[in-house]
């Protein structure tokens, strides 16, 4: 009886020995297995490394912007590093020049102030980097191509909203982000041109902001001081409009409100049109100009034929459209 337990006991040892080494053994090859796919993974590159230069840093219109890129590069095998210089020009062509020294496969910027962009544009062509600007054109460049607006066209629909809102009679004083960066030069150009034929329309000013909005406040309430009789306030940059809704809201225009036209659906305007202290803003398709640039970067790449210009679509967006407007729908 007594061999007979001792022999039990022997077994079930042996059992519990070979039972934990198996576990041992198979928990091993779970986790080596586990860990080979991590390492391949960590260790796949993704075919196509590029990168995006933007001279406005993190905003709304801009994450909007990276939204759509990052979408494209998902589907293509395309990894994006994106580059905010903290100063302006100078730090965003060394921006360039470092992109081009790190061999990347292909470059996606603004082409702001073409005039000292150009040279960077070409170097980097010249190098075998092909660049695709976004948003801002810089024409007489070696860019592949342009990804956006056509802000010509773009500043001809503001003036056709604000003939048909004001019947043709309106004092107008401009704020635009820069005298010098061609998306906003373009704009006050195509709406000087939208309004030629309406002689009932007066452009009283035209003030640069410096695409800032305290600028933008400052630069409003001194057109309205140099012109009482102003009517309405137009602004092609993006931080313009809430600007101009400051001072046009504080304005004492006893039974007369001064009408307050913006670009872009910062959340700041699409409030400020829910409240009606801003008539309309054109919205751009950002999503859709980083999608599209990505995209036609990698049909670059693979050798095929691809664009010059793309240009994107914009909306009207009135306090009546705010219920049912989706910023990702506008891709």
């Amino acid at each position: 009886m007594r061999a007979y337990a001792k022999w039990t006991y022997r077994m079930a040892i042996l059992l519990i020995s070979v039972s934990f080494g198996c576990s041992v053994y198979f928990a091993y090859r779970v986790n080596q297995i586990d860990l080979g796919a991590k390492l391949q993974h960590f260790m796949e590159k993704p075919k196509y490394h590029l990168v995006m230069i933007n001279q406005e840093g993190i905003t709304p219109y801009w994450s909007q912007i990276q939204s759509g890129a990052d979408k494209a590069a998902k589907e293509l095998d395309a990894v994006i590093e994106y580059v905010v210089p903290v100063h302006a020009a100078a730090q965003d062509l060394s921006m360039v020049e470092m992109a081009v020294a790190s061999k990347v496969d292909g470059i996606i910027m603004q082409g702001f102030n073409e005039k000292e962009f150009t040279p960077a544009i070409n170097k980097a062509v010249d190098s075998g980097i092909p660049v695709i600007t976004i948003d801002t054109d810089a024409p007489g460049s070696k860019r592949i191509a342009f990804v956006g607006t056509d802000n010509f066209l773009a500043g001809r629909r503001a003036a056709k909203e604000i003939v048909k809102d004001t019947n043709g009679s309106a004092k107008v004083g401009i704020l635009t982000g820069s005298f010098s960066i061609s998306n906003q030069t373009l704009r006050v150009a195509g709406f000087l041109d939208g309004i030629k034929d309406t002689p009932g329309i007066e452009v009283v000013a035209v003030e640069e902001t410096s695409i800032n909005s305290n600028l933008a406040t400052e630069k409003a309430y001194k057109i309205l001081k140099e012109h009482p009789d102003v009517t309405v306030f137009f602004g092609t940059g993006s931080l313009d409009g809430v600007g101009a809704a400051e001072v046009a809201n504080n304005a004492e225009r006893p039974g007369e409100r001064i009408k307050v036209y913006a670009f872009d659906d910062l959340p700041e305007t699409m409030e400020l049109i829910k409240q009606k202290r801003i008539d309309a803003t054109f919205v751009q398709r950002p999503f859709s100009m980083g999608e599209e640039s990505v995209r036609i970067m990698v049909e670059f790449l693979k050798g095929k034929k691809t664009l010059t210009v793309y240009n994107t679509d914009i909306k009207t967006i009135r306090e009546t459209d705010i219920a049912s407007y989706n910023p990702e729908e506008q891709g």
